[in-house]
């Protein structure tokens, strides 16, 4: 495998949408200043600085997970011949909580992974049977948030939920763990922006 360097409470808010990005494109709407500004990098971890330009027409598979008061994360998963390249991008929210921060701290990391590898999750998540319309509350909660979008700009579906992962959609939730565990497995060590190595 080649590889390139460059966290709830009880009642879960469900969000829902077929248009790739809608859960950041949320946050975003109530961001400013340094929040905005690393909102949008994770909104387009293909062209994060310091890696290779994705297309987004080849990214297939996006999740997310900002883990309220800590770091934000975003993966997103872009076929290639052979294989699929695996990015993963972070917001270091605690660290940009400090007096006198001025630009977000991010890192981001690259690696290929085996065709194989991947598709067992993708076959997995392609064959989950859920309600997508399910109710969902109103209020945000300050807790962890998790998103899954599947599919590119012919067909595509996002699915998004709050807290604790709601019973109807427990098989994602799991599906969700299994494949971060497997993404992380592959990625390496983040590189920050400008060349900048992190912990």
């Amino acid at each position: 495998m080649a590889r390139r360097g460059a966290a709830l409470a009880a009642d879960p808010w469900v969000r829902r949408t077929t248009e790739p990005g809608s859960m950041i494109d949320a946050f975003l709407e109530h961001a400013t200043g340094l929040e905005a500004r690393a909102l949008e990098i994770l909104r387009r971890p293909e062209t994060y600085p310091g890696l290779p330009a994705l297309q987004r027409s080849d990214v297939v598979l996006r999740l997310t997970r900002f883990e309220g008061l800590g770091r934000y994360l975003v993966w997103v998963v872009a076929a290639r011949a052979n294989v699929y390249l695996v990015r993963r991008v972070i917001w270091d929210r605690p660290t940009d909580h400090r007096p006198g921060a001025i630009a977000p701290t991010t890192f981001g990391s690259d690696a290929d992974a085996p065709a194989e590898l991947l598709e067992r999750h993708l076959a997995a998540l392609r064959s989950i049977a859920l309600p997508p319309f399910i109710p969902c509350d109103t209020v945000g909660i300050d807790g962890v948030n998790f998103g899954v979008e599947y599919g590119n700009y012919m067909r595509s579906a996002g699915l998004y939920w709050g807290s604790s992962v709601p019973e109807d959609w427990r098989l994602l939730g799991d599906w969700f763990s299994g494949c971060v565990e497997t993404l992380e497995a592959v990625l390496p060590a983040h590189v920050g922006e400008h060349g900048k190595h992190g912990a």
